[in-house]
């Protein structure tokens, strides 16, 4: 991978005598032994790019080789004989978490670690998010050929208005996230579908969150923002303080368990039309004011086994970094573990004065559920030592139980009012 390129040849004249001459001959490979650019890392182009799972080389038993899921083919562009490390064929993505695919006809920069080569960063040729194709950089007659591997419309094929020191991350086509400041204030402003209406070819577009397709804004104390009512006869938001900006032609808040809006002032709701409704028989719909308690009784019983919960993880995660011979140890952690007790007939009487609506058969279903889990971690804790398995299972079972009371999967959630 590294490679030395020669810059130039040192030109040293003899002068005769022999012994003169070894010395200068001497100097000249002493002076051309140093006139070399040391290269760490290559370019490659790019020739394939593996996402299609039925092209990805196959195992011994037939089945693709998830390994290779988003890896290169491509070929040096210097040191053009020199070989792909690892199986030969195949470049793997350098960074774990980030992935930047290239596209055919790109140039991406390589490197050889362990054994294997990796690609990493896109050559930015054109300084342009969309298109940094240039090929036949790697054919021994630098013969250019024709290609489109990417969509190039010029609505693309531009870079992010940014200020000094923003971090920018753009997607090939019109997507970006902008992390920095607006306004001298801390931001973070997420676009899909940038407008280029006005704009040059090939001139930085500007987040509008009136114009853009679908935004995201997350902003500061200290800062302002106007935000357009699509409601022509309503007039415009401004808004104050620190917030958060959803805006899109369609937005869906998409909740499997419970979805609450809470305001410390106001709570709004404006629409053409407001639609508020249930599709189940024993479903209710209330409006009006509600007593504090009332309302906290939902969270109480929750909020008291969570703590219990949290007691839980904490040593369940000392547990997993605990040595098999640190069995001492090891014991006071399930000992504290035994300890935590929870009666949830009595939890409620505790945090509240009041009955809640229970689901009558589901409570006793899971009171059952875990006074039988409990037992099992008391019957499990005495042989943790020499069955750790055993006990992590038990312990695990006690967990998803609590877990269960925590959701309050046993209250109805009917609003109780004067």
């Amino acid at each position: 991978m590294a490679e030395r390129r020669k810059t130039k040849s040192s030109n040293i004249t003899s002068f005769g005598n022999s012994q003169v001459q070894r010395i200068h001959s001497d100097i000249h490979r002493i002076m051309d032994s140093r006139e070399y650019d040391f290269y760490e890392l290559e370019p490659v182009e790019v020739k394939e790019v593996l996402l299609d799972k039925n092209k990805l080389p196959k195992k011994s038993n037939g089945k693709p080789n998830y390994k290779y899921y988003g890896a290169i083919k491509g070929s040096w562009i210097n040191n053009k004989d020199q070989q792909i490390l690892g199986d030969g064929v195949h470049i793997l993505p350098l960074d774990t978490q980030i992935k930047r695919y290239p596209v055919v006809g790109e140039n991406v920069v390589c490197v050889n670690y362990f054994g294997q080569t990796y690609y990493s960063d896109i050559i930015n040729i054109k300084n342009n998010p969309n298109n940094n194709i240039k090929t036949g950089l790697s054919d021994r007659n630098n013969t250019k050929i024709s290609i489109q591997t990417t969509d190039e419309d010029f609505r693309y094929q531009r870079n992010i208005e940014a200020n000094r020191g923003d971090l920018v991350l753009t997607g090939r086509y019109a997507s970006s996230i902008k992390i920095g400041e607006n306004d001298l204030v801390p931001s973070v402003q997420i676009v899909a579908g940038h407008n280029t209406e006005e704009l040059e070819i090939n001139e930085p577009v500007k987040h509008n969150l009136d114009k853009d397709d679908a935004s995201i804004y997350v902003q500061a104390k200290g800062g302002s923002q106007e935000i357009k009512n699509p409601n022509p006869e309503l007039s415009d938001i401004y808004t104050k303080g620190s917030v958060i900006v959803l805006d899109a032609d369609y937005i869906v808040l998409n909740a499997k368990q419970v979805l609450r809006q809470q305001s410390g002032e106001l709570n709004e709701v404006i629409g053409k039309n407001v639609e508020i409704k249930h599709n189940q028989k024993e479903g209710t719909i209330f409006t009006g004011e509600t007593k504090k308690i009332l309302d906290n009784l939902r969270n109480g019983p929750i909020e008291a086994v969570k703590r219990e919960i949290q007691k839980c993880i904490e040593e369940i995660k000392k547990l997993g970094n605990v040595p098999q011979k640190e069995f001492e140890e090891l014991k006071q952690l399930q000992q504290k573990l035994k300890d935590i007790k929870i009666d949830p007939s009595k939890t409620l009487g505790q945090i509240t004065n009041l009955n809640p609506t229970l689901k009558t058969k589901e409570f006793i279903d899971l009171e059952n559920e875990y006074k039988n889990a409990q037992k099992g971690l008391e019957q499990a804790t005495p042989k943790a030592a020499t069955d750790p398995v055993g006990f992590a299972i038990a312990l695990g079972k006690l967990t998803k139980v609590i877990s269960k009371f925590a959701r309050g999967d046993f209250l109805r959630r009917d609003i109780i009012t004067d």
